[in-house]
């Protein structure tokens, strides 16, 4: 009874971080459940059929975002970078930060938890089930809110820090000059990025600016558990 009350408040708080509620949470809890553990508790359903379908929705979106994006690219490159966009990794990446792993039911033969493909997956299925409860538009705005697509741009990562602050509705990021090294003319600037109070990054550089970009770079690995 416990477990079960424990995982209904973190589908609401799952639900808080997307910035969307589910008029049918059968579809989210439905999103959430790997094969291995409807196998393991005999259900009828899994995520795989919302993985397939919002596998499309996700390159519909992802390819219109490009579109927009990039109206001088050509055919090819555009097919390039959806390829990044779309990528297990991007979405585990994604699905992570949305904590996706931490809410995920597998079997328990999973050990150490669900894999980077797991988590992929449940991104695309929580996509899927967000389109058949809410419609394109409420799909668009998930992809457009938590797929990272700020590697397919030439966007510094001060400003993708600053965006995926956004996306989380947590402050923005505050930076530290804590330490300057050697002569004037050499010096070396040590930065830390700190969000909601806590040290996410540390960068050092030649100067101020190059610093705070390498310590945003550093923030920006640790969110997206790299």
């Amino acid at each position: 009874m416990q477990d079960l009350e424990a995982f209904h408040r973190a589908l609401e708080e799952l639900q808080d971080r997307v910035g969307y509620r589910f008029a049918d949470t059968q579809l989210l809890i439905e999103a959430l459940t790997h094969s291995s553990f409807a196998n393991q508790a005999q259900l009828g359903y899994c995520n795989e059929r919302l993985e397939f379908l919002g596998d499309s929705v996700l390159g519909l979106c992802v390819a219109e975002e490009l579109y927009r994006r990039h109206p001088s690219e050509r055919e090819g490159r555009l097919t390039k970078l959806k390829s990044t966009g779309v990528s297990s990794h991007n979405l585990a990446r994604s699905g992570r930060v949305l904590g996706l792993d931490r809410v995920l039911r597998v079997g328990k033969a999973i050990k150490g938890g669900p894999s980077e493909g797991m988590v992929a997956d449940a991104m695309e299925a929580l996509i899927g089930a967000v389109y058949l409860d809410g419609g394109l538009e409420a799909a668009r705005g998930i992809v457009s809110r938590h797929v990272s697509l700020d590697s397919l741009s030439s966007q510094d990562p001060k400003s993708a820090l600053q965006e995926m602050a956004q996306r989380l509705g947590i402050p923005l990021p505050s930076y530290r000059l804590v330490e300057v090294r050697g002569p004037e003319h050499r010096a070396t600037f040590v930065v830390q990025v700190w969000l909601k109070g806590e040290l996410m990054g540390v960068g050092n550089g030649g100067s101020r600016r190059e610093a705070e970009s390498k310590a945003a770079s550093a923030a920006l690995n640790r969110l997206q558990g790299g």
